[in-house]
């Protein structure tokens, strides 16, 4: 790269290689072009520096022709920077490229450093420009055309001189200056400035004598050549010294405080987050606590210090629970940048700290602040960084940068543990070091706890430690080491808090609801909750979800705010205020239940009371008034039984709830939970989602021991029978069913005995006892047209005409079928009408209707999907498969079974399941593909042993066989 030197002789150098230009028109023509670097020089100019006032008749050519010749003498790299333009020509050299320009660029970075405080490096830069100059510009290049310009520029260096003297005299280097001075004074008598600086450095080098015979100096020539008085300035430095004015010693140093706590923590992860820290001016990190905000903040202060060459400054701001006053803090800055006094009043103060810190530039880290009062009066000027870090999200800082940490991803987490505890020791372990990471919630605080507990106990193996923070009771206390506690961090938090959200807090954790919706706030504390449910999130307490398929917000706590907030509930809340609450979410819960019928079991007047939870949610729609205490109407059929929902609405809610309700009938002990059950029961099939109930009404029925409770337990026994029938799980279906039978009979629920003895016939048919399944079904039926009950008669029918398929009479099961689809859509009963559909097309396509079979399903299908039905959607795609297998179209067979397969596994329906596998199995068999159809048949045989279904268990073992005898049906072997 080519390099042009004007500071001095003119040179042009190529790397190490000095150009020659080819003479000293040519060296002209250069000069010129540099001097005016960037504009356009016109070829009238040019011929006054070549030639003056008597050019040659041919000088505009020879300029064209100088220019040529330049540009072979320079080479390609000239081409790019010596540019013709209309009527003459521009050098636009890179700044790096130019001496004159690399000049300027060096001069503004030392007055830059200057404004900011930081004296050494200004020093450093104006030291650096200076030395560039190797003489007079351009000496040797004698034209009256570059006097101007030359003045110009010696100008500017003359002034640097004295900027950079003035700097090195406040930086006490007053001795060294001497020399220098003495130099530029004598060559420019006239500069006070100059004669100033040379003045104070003899009087602070102790030279006052010296200084004095300066000023004497100064006044002579000043008479001599002008005919006046030295300036002001210089006569006011010259009173000083003969009054020995204390302002003209040599200054202190200003103190650089180093306040940053270490950077001792190793940082893993969070590189876009330190890069916004690094990058900015006024940063905000907020967070959780636990998240690492701390040492994320004084990590990247540590990273930027020496770009701050005025210190760095760190105060605690003790967070809501030790608040500190922001005066005290400008107090101790001040002292510590080596302020004399400060003053009491606030207003002064301020005003003192923010002139202290105006020409500074400085790291100010102002860590766990409670408030933007707080931080305001600590902000300083542009110059400096300000990294702030607060558990609240602070919004009325509108000019910061908003980093908000929250816990880390898996990978992080585990590094983080690999980074203290070693990597060979979770090399050993992942599996242990990733269940490590989720005990710890990924939050850096616990995981660093837990590594600390490893440090100190070496025996112990990840998978030791992973065992003991398995249990949430103890949790807390395990992630304690030394100094290092979650519970403590948390508990700074939780502390700061107005009681209102406090007892929110603590209830919503005991509750256990993993992302509860506004409304079950608002019970929990029988207080609207908006603005309580905002500050939580500020304050990192709560995370805010996005709505969910009903377009409610809802809000989630971490695991260990929740096991933290749950302690405080079991110490703080009342044994009287809990059940309150927890009585006040259950009649919500019930209230909403009561807007999604049973689909199986009758709907009951209620027992329970209610609470009126709000229709919307409150946070979305602040002021929404509380609904009325009665829930909104049921639509009722003809047979006065009410009527499903004929819209997949249930299906949202439920799917929504889910979780909530299992989370509220675990955690509230109350027999009212088996009200909640009963009342949810019908939407469990539609996603069989029988296991995890079943859990729930087990343990609720180990509530329902006192006299009162014998009515819920009776329909609690009879939802647990349902459960049982659906999971195959034949013994206590029985036994469950048997004692609803007894119960029901005692307390009068007469109308109920009649399911209860449907569910018995279910049973009994299961278990190959088919004349005693007809017994139960009839009397069941009797029980149903005594009270009326259309939808109840529809359900026995449709397990008599299943009785009459198995019995090999398909005629009757069809009679009865149809029979059963009247009364279902009398009562509105989609889902029930869409199984009698599917019990039809099986029918249809055993006796050969394949186009009936395919009305049906047709059918079947539509109400299924009105009903928001899952699960018997993906009973119609199997029977569509073996209608499909019957036509000989293997392929759409096998899509439409693979698509049905993966609803019963997303479910974990085995019976589905077994189903599903049972008849794609078939469907490989035929299709010429034995390897797979053995798959499926063995995983379907599995799957009915466990069930005890001995119907399905023969038929795979008679598929399994053809399988074995190369794929001949066993009957024509």
């Amino acid at each position: 790269m080519l390099n042009f030197l004007a500071l001095g002789p003119l040179e042009v150098w190529d790397g190490h290689t000095r150009v020659a230009l080819g003479g000293r028109r040519q060296e002209l023509l250069v000069g010129a072009l540099l001097l005016d670097a960037g504009r356009v020089l016109s070829v009238d100019g040019l011929v006054e520096v070549l030639w003056g006032a008597g050019p040659p008749r041919t000088a505009v050519g020879q300029i064209r022709d100088r220019v040529r010749r330049l540009r072979g003498v320079l080479g390609a790299d000239l081409a790019r920077y010596l540019v013709t333009r209309q009527g003459g020509y521009c050098l636009d050299v890179p700044d790096e490229a130019c001496d004159l320009r690399v000049f300027d660029r060096r001069l503004d970075r030392a007055r830059a450093a200057r404004d900011a405080g930081a004296a050494d490096e200004a020093a450093a830069a104006w030291a650096a420009a200076l030395g560039l100059w190797r003489g007079r510009p351009l000496s040797g290049l004698d034209s009256p055309a570059f006097d101007s310009a030359v003045t110009r520029w010696e100008e500017r260096r003359l002034t640097a001189v004295e900027d950079w003297a003035e700097v090195e005299l406040a930086r006490g280097r007053h001795r060294d200056l001497v020399a220098d001075l003495a130099g530029h004074v004598a060559e420019h008598p006239l500069r006070e400035r100059l004669r100033g600086g040379l003045v104070l450095a003899l009087y602070r080098s102790g030279r006052h004598a010296d200084a004095l015979a300066e000023c004497a100096e100064a006044r002579r020539v000043a008479w001599a050549e002008l005919g006046v008085e030295p300036g002001p300035a210089l006569r006011d430095l010259e009173r000083a010294m003969t009054t020995g004015d204390p302002s003209i010693d040599v200054p202190a140093a200003a103190p650089v405080p180093r306040q940053l706590p270490p950077d001792t923590a190793r940082l893993v992860g969070r590189t876009t987050a330190l890069a916004r820290i690094t990058g900015g001016t006024l940063t905000l990190v907020t967070g959780p606590a636990g998240v690492g905000k701390t040492t994320l903040a004084v990590h990247a202060a540590h990273r930027i210090r020496d770009r701050h060459p005025g210190g760095e400054l760190f105060a605690n701001l003790g967070g809501g629970l030790r608040r500190v006053d922001p005066g005290d803090v400008q107090r101790r800055f001040l002292h510590a940048l080596g302020a004399p006094s400060v003053p009491g009043d606030p207003e002064e103060r301020t005003a003192l700290y923010r002139s202290t810190l105006a020409d500074r530039r400085l790291v100010v880290l102002l860590d766990d602040a409670a408030d933007e009062a707080q931080v305001r009066p600590l902000l300083v000027g542009a110059g400096s960084a300000v990294i702030v870090t607060s558990r609240s999200r602070l919004p009325g800082l509108t000019s910061a940068d908003v980093v908000e940490l929250s816990p880390m991803d898996l990978a992080d987490a585990v590094d983080l543990l690999a980074a203290v505890v070693g990597r060979d020791r979770v090399a050993a372990d992942p599996g242990a070091a990733a269940a490590l990471a989720g005990y710890c919630g990924h939050l850096p605080l616990a995981l660093r706890t837990a590594a600390a507990r490893l440090l100190t106990r070496p025996r112990w193996s990840l998978a030791d430690l992973a065992a003991r923070l398995a249990g949430e009771r103890d949790r807390l206390d395990v992630l304690a080491a030394g100094d290092l506690t979650v519970r403590a961090s948390l508990g700074v938090s939780y502390e700061g808090l107005d009681p209102a959200a406090a007892t929110t807090l603590r209830r919503l954790a005991r509750l256990g609801v993993p992302a509860a919706p506004a409304w079950i706030a608002h019970a929990l504390l029988d207080a609207p909750a908006e603005a309580v449910l905002d500050a939580l999130a500020d304050a990192h307490l709560l995370d805010v979800d996005a709505p969910d398929g009903l377009g409610r917000v809802r809000y989630r706590l971490h695991d260990l705010v929740r096991l933290y907030a749950a302690e405080r509930s079991l110490a703080e809340d009342s044994p009287t205020d809990w059940d309150a609450a927890a009585r006040r979410v259950l009649g919500g819960w019930l209230a909403q239940a009561d807007r999604q019928p049973p689909v199986f079991l009758p709907a009951l007047p209620p027992v329970a009371p209610r609470w009126p939870a709000p229709q919307t949610d409150p946070a979305a729609s602040p002021g929404t008034p509380a609904p009325p205490a009665t829930p909104p109407a049921v639509p009722v059929a003809s047979s006065g039984r009410p009527v499903a929902p004929a819209d997949p609405d249930r299906v949202a809610w439920y799917e929504a709830e889910r979780e909530s309700l299992l989370a509220t009938v675990r955690n509230v002990p109350l027999p009212a939970v088996a009200e909640l059950i009963y009342q949810v029961s019908g939407l469990l099939s539609l996603r069989s989602d029988w296991p995890a109930w079943r859990e729930a009404a087990e343990s609720t029925l180990a509530l329902l021991r006192g006299p009162g409770d014998r009515r819920a337990e009776g329909r609690l026994l009879c939802v647990l029978g349902e459960l049982l029938v659906h999971l195959s799980d034949l013994a206590p279906a029985r036994e469950h069913l048997e004692r609803a039978v007894a119960v029901l009979e005692e307390t009068g629920d007469r109308h109920l005995v009649g399911y209860a003895l449907d569910l018995l016939g279910v049973v009994t048919r299961m278990e190959q006892d088919l004349p005693a399944a007809e017994g139960l079904f009839r009397a069941a039926l009797r029980t149903m047209t005594r009270h009326a009950d259309r939808s109840g008669a529809g359900h026995v029918r449709h397990d008599l005409a299943v009785l009459r398929y198995r019995q090999g009479r398909p005629g009757e099961a069809a009679r009865y079928l149809r029979r059963a689809l009247e009364d279902h859509v009398a009562a509105g009963a989609h889902d029930a009408a869409g199984h009698c559909w599917f019990w039809l097309a099986r029918i249809h396509r055993e006796r050969g209707d394949l186009a009936g079979a395919e009305r049906s399903l047709v059918a079947g299908a539509a109400e299924f999907r009105t009903a928001g039905d899952l699960r018997g959607t993906a009973l119609v795609g199997i029977e569509r498969g073996r209608l499909l297998l019957d036509r000989g179209e293997y392929a759409p067979a096998g899509d439409e079974l693979d698509r049905a397969l993966a609803v019963f596994r997303a479910d974990g329906d085995r019976r589905g399941q077994a189903m599903c596998l049972r008849v794609r199995g078939e469907i490989r068999l035929r299709a010429g593909r034995p390897a797979d159809a053995r798959r499926d048949l063995d995983a379907a045989l599995a799957l009915c042993e466990t069930l005890g279904n001995p119907g399905w268990l023969a038929e795979v073992r008679d598929l399994l066989a053809e399988v074995d005898a190369g794929g001949v049906p066993i009957d024509v072997c």
